[in-house]
């Protein structure tokens, strides 16, 4: 992988305008990409995503962030809705792994 490719960051705003060009560069590196910026892992090559797709033991979406912030300043308030209105945090099809996901996908 050359340097250019390697400091890609898809959480730098240039990218997001517009992702093309660095979608093309990563897909040419190959099929796994680690965006060092963030950690995340950026999988291109459709075999490696099927099989990672398939693999929900070593590659969960159950990260549990998506609806806990507690260092944002909202957190509490939403908090205490979900407290007196029940409406509890649950993992839903973005952040679940078969079964759940499969019951979820049902309903879509």
């Amino acid at each position: 992988m050359d340097e250019a490719t390697a400091r890609i960051s898809f959480l730098d705003a240039e990218v997001q305008r517009c992702p093309f060009a660095a979608y093309r560069q990563v897909r040419e590196a190959g099929p796994v990409y680690l965006d060092e910026s963030c950690g995340y892992y950026i999988i291109t090559g459709y075999d490696e995503v099927r099989q990672g797709a398939a693999n929900t033991t070593d590659l969960s979406n159950v990260t549990g962030l998506l609806l806990s912030f507690d260092s944002m300043p909202w957190q509490a308030r939403i908090n205490e809705i979900y407290g007196t209105r029940g409406f509890l945090p649950m993992n839903t099809l973005t952040v679940s792994d078969p079964p759940l996901h499969t019951f979820h996908r049902s309903l879509v």
